[in-house]
């Protein structure tokens, strides 16, 4: 009875969220079916979000200020792709949302400001949120860093995305 009693705690706890979002096959389990589809590659998430058109700039608006208080983060999609937005002491950064390692989702990660850096929810990768270069952990990819631009409160970000830095 007790070890039973243990195993169905376990079985709702954080913990184990994240091992059913690391293994595919229970994706399911644990996330929304657009995170499911953006995690595994899938074009559903970013197909099913209304997009704003970009600008004749290449910028296209992603988010308000109101929607990114210092010290959050934010999952937005441009140009058919997720991009996780960070706003850090007042400063908005904008970097591909999908870890390089395992494909988490940045946007759900922990924040270093003394680094401005993101780190991985699943595996601990670490993601300058300037470059996108690898500082830490198991990825050795760079993530794709976008150029912000702020219009009064509206952020919007290069639609062109620059080259992945280098690592």
């Amino acid at each position: 009875g007790e070890f039973l009693d243990l195993v169905m705690e376990l079985r709702e706890g954080e913990a184990l969220s994240y091992t059913l979002r690391d293994t595919p096959t229970f994706t399911c389990v644990q996330m929304s079916l657009w995170d499911m589809l953006d995690t595994l590659g899938g074009a559903g998430a970013a197909q099913a979000v209304a997009r704003r058109p970009a600008r004749a700039d290449g910028f296209t608006p992603v988010a308000s200020l109101a929607e990114l208080p210092p010290g959050s983060a934010k999952r937005v999609y441009a140009a058919n792709e997720a991009v996780a937005l960070f706003n850090v002491n007042g400063t908005v950064y904008a970097i591909a949302n999908r870890c390089t390692h395992a494909r988490a989702s940045l946007s759900e990660g922990t924040v270093d400001t003394a680094r401005c850096a993101v780190t991985c929810p699943w595996h601990e990768g670490v993601f300058s949120l300037e470059t996108g270069r690898v500082l830490g952990g198991p990825p050795v990819h760079p993530v794709t860093a976008f150029q912000v631009k702020l219009e009064g409160d509206t952020i919007l970000i290069a639609h062109e995305a620059p080259q992945p830095a280098v690592s």
